[in-house]
């Protein structure tokens, strides 16, 4: 007598099911990461200001960097170089306070821009 019944092969409901379940857990996971103090989206704004602000922080160095490289140049030289960039600064001793695409910076007295706390 030939066997009838034959090995089927396919997805069980049990196993759909968990599935569907494991998906469900990773999803709820997932979206629970996203907001929040700690949250992805928080921790990915906070990254591109900080990207943005090196970013302008090395264009202003990149800038100044054929001046201050002569032999002899002038302080105003490289304030004219701020300017045209479309810098401002201000006088603060010795060291000028410098706006550069909304970050603050500090061109000490050797002529080398560093972030202002």
């Amino acid at each position: 007598m030939k066997n009838i019944y034959k090995s089927k092969n396919g997805v069980t409901l049990i196993a759909l099911v968990v599935t569907v379940i494991v998906l469900i857990i990773l999803a709820g996971v997932s979206l629970s990461m996203l907001p929040g103090n700690h949250g992805i989206l928080k921790r990915a704004t906070e990254v591109k200001q900080d990207n943005d602000r090196i970013v302008a922080m090395e264009e202003l160095q990149q800038a100044i960097l054929p001046t201050t490289s002569k032999p002899t140049y002038e302080k105003s030289e490289v304030l004219s170089v701020i300017t045209n960039l479309g810098g401002t600064y201000t006088a603060d001793g010795m060291n000028y306070n410098i706006t550069y695409k909304g970050f603050n910076f500090i061109l000490d007295v050797n002529d080398t821009i560093i972030e202002a706390e």
